[in-house]
């Protein structure tokens, strides 16, 4: 199974990256859980940057609560985040889950490369 969320080094700076693409809803709960438990294990770190990978997943109801549970339980321990394939409708829900989590700078990008840019300067 491919590692979905891993540490990654980006011009010398560390970056959760999360790999929700092509991902159905019980394996989004699981990754999101496993986001929260590696964020909340660094909390003390107060430059955790982070990057989620969109691109063709899919998943609705209990997935997308999680999601946005997860997201209001870790957003203060964020310094950046940046999410990459999301458009359309999708872009409308992932920003309502924002919604439910002030705080942290999100950015949506096109690329992976644009995203790591963004987080790094």
């Amino acid at each position: 199974m491919i590692e979905r969320i891993k540490w990654i080094r980006y011009k010398g700076k560390r970056i959760i990256y999360n790999d929700f693409s092509r991902l159905h809803t019980d394996e989004a709960v699981k990754l999101a859980q496993q986001f929260e438990q590696l964020v909340l294990q660094n909390k003390d770190d107060d430059n955790l940057l982070t990057l989620s990978n969109m691109t063709d997943a899919h998943f609705f109801g209990e997935a997308y609560d999680e999601i946005k549970r997860v997201t209001k339980v870790v957003r203060p321990y964020l310094k950046k985040r940046a999410v990459v394939g999301i458009t359309g409708v999708k872009a409308v829900l992932y920003k309502s889950v924002n919604l439910f989590a002030k705080g942290t700078p999100t950015k949506i990008f096109n690329t992976l490369e644009e995203a790591k840019n963004y987080l790094v300067e």
